[in-house]
């Protein structure tokens, strides 16, 4: 969720610790690392 300042709290589980990201391109690479690991996890799954 983007904060008035325009920085992205992130939090990959629950109860795990809250990720600052400063703004849109760090989102956006946040985004891009996701889609790689899932790319790998499912070509690994084959």
């Amino acid at each position: 969720m983007p904060t008035p300042s325009g920085q992205w709290l992130v939090q990959g589980e629950h109860m795990g610790p809250v990720q600052v990201l400063s703004g849109a391109e760090d989102l956006l690479e946040l985004a891009a690392l996701a889609q790689y690991c899932d790319r790998i996890a499912r070509s690994t799954r084959r």
